[in-house]
């Protein structure tokens, strides 16, 4: 099923932002860049990507503004495939497009890097203390900037492909004694500055009274995304413990020994235990459990009932320092 949609126009938006001509040719470079930007459920990236963009032209409106117009693929292909556990999953694809997607982490540096949209903080007082809750550490910054009204409460956080390295055994027994001192000072960083803004983010940002979500993004090959759902800090700490995360890159591993895979994403359970959610391939399959692929499912029929306005696109925008003092 092909989709066609406005992706962005020079029009003034609800959020009062106006993006120029120059910006969206700079939009349709990345949209048609060798990665392909996929096609969301409402920004919910527990939801497998329903497909994903494979055109994308500027096109002059009636009132003399511009617009960006796409032509995205609703994946229809399906087959049920079982992975090297034994366990059974449904894979997805396009009919003639094998890019892989677009997704964060894939277009980052080697600096730990946080995702925040400024429009689930109230105040400036609140954006300070998130700035505070980083000072002493070389963080990239960069706005979700989600077009919804009051998106889904998500803080981002990229680890540094060392990490993943260092947790995979990938690191050398001789480099490893060189830098073990220094390694291990970094990773009690990497977590102490977690703990600060899992902390800060939980209660300054919005919406209120509803379950934040803490998004870790640890880079590699393959990349490995983490989803948390839940204001329990202590549940979400002990998660991310040194002896899960190296369970979970074993996991990996004994599915890429069928999969050739880019990025994995597991929810974190009301339990405390890691699920395995979905996989993105390097050629631009999806490979999602039986729950994932239903509720994918759900939000394309919610669409062509008209019930669900519409669907989400693009992953990525500005970037701010925070320099180390």
């Amino acid at each position: 099923m092909i989709l066609k949609s406005i992706m962005a126009t020079t029009n003034v938006d609800r959020h009062g932002d106006k993006l120029t001509k120059e910006v969206l040719k700079r939009m349709i470079e990345q949209t048609m860049s060798n990665r392909a930007i996929p096609i969301t459920g409402q920004h919910d990236r527990t939801i497998p990507p329903l497909g994903k963009i494979i055109e994308a032209r500027i096109e002059l409106l009636d009132d003399g503004e511009h617009a960006i117009i796409t032509e995205g693929e609703i994946f229809n292909n399906r087959k049920e495939i079982v992975l090297a556990d034994g366990s059974k999953v449904i894979e997805i694809n396009s009919t003639g497009d094998s890019r892989p997607f677009a997704f964060h982490g894939c277009d980052r540096g080697e600096e730990l890097s946080i995702g925040i949209d400024y429009r689930n903080i109230d105040s400036i007082n609140d954006i300070k203390s998130l700035y505070t809750a980083i000072l002493g550490y070389d963080v990239e910054i960069f706005n979700l900037k989600r077009k919804e009204f009051i998106p889904l409460s998500e803080l981002l956080i990229i680890f540094p492909s060392l990490l993943f390295a260092y947790l995979a055994g990938k690191i050398t027994k001789n480099v490893l004694d060189r830098i073990a001192s220094d390694l291990s000072n970094t990773i009690i960083k990497y977590y102490d500055l977690s703990k600060r803004l899992i902390v800060e983010w939980i209660k300054k940002s919005k919406p209120t009274g509803e379950p934040k979500r803490i998004v870790f993004i640890m880079k590699g090959n393959p990349t490995i995304e983490m989803v948390a759902t839940t204001n329990d800090v202590d549940m979400i700490i002990c998660a991310l413990s040194s002896n899960n995360l190296k369970e979970i890159i074993r996991r990996v591993s004994d599915i890429e020994k069928s999969l050739n895979i880019d990025k994995i994403q597991f929810i974190l359970s009301d339990n405390g235990e890691w699920e395995f959610n979905y996989i993105l391939t390097k050629k631009g399959s999806v490979i999602g459990t039986r729950e994932a692929i239903s509720r994918r499912d759900e939000i394309i029929k919610l669409v062509q009932d008209g019930e669900l306005t519409g669907m989400s696109i693009g992953f990525t925008s500005n970037i701010k320092k925070s320099k180390k003092k």
